[in-house]
């Protein structure tokens, strides 16, 4: 791009496609207000399912490294309570 971005107007969906919203069907309100930069589209379209994805990733790597964290923690209140005998957890 040698030029600056311009962005579209909000009405060039009905202009180049102009029969397209004749029935029921169509985007949302929150698709079309999120559609005045491609970027919005993206994140629109796809940051939906990608966070449920990777929120569920996270929960099951969380939960699978738990008892770790938990031993390695207590691990390490034990030498301290070595080190220190008055230590109270």
């Amino acid at each position: 791009m040698d030029e600056p971005y311009k962005p579209r107007s909000t009405a060039w969906v009905p202009e180049d496609y102009p029969n397209i919203y004749q029935w029921e069907h169509g985007p949302t309100d929150d698709t079309l207000s999120a559609a005045t930069t491609a970027l919005g589209v993206f994140f629109c379209s796809h940051c939906l399912r990608c966070g449920e994805d990777i929120a569920g990733k996270s929960d099951d790597y969380f939960l699978g490294k738990l008892n770790y964290r938990v031993a390695s923690q207590h691990e390490k209140q034990r030498a301290r309570q070595r080190k220190h005998p008055d230590f109270q957890v």
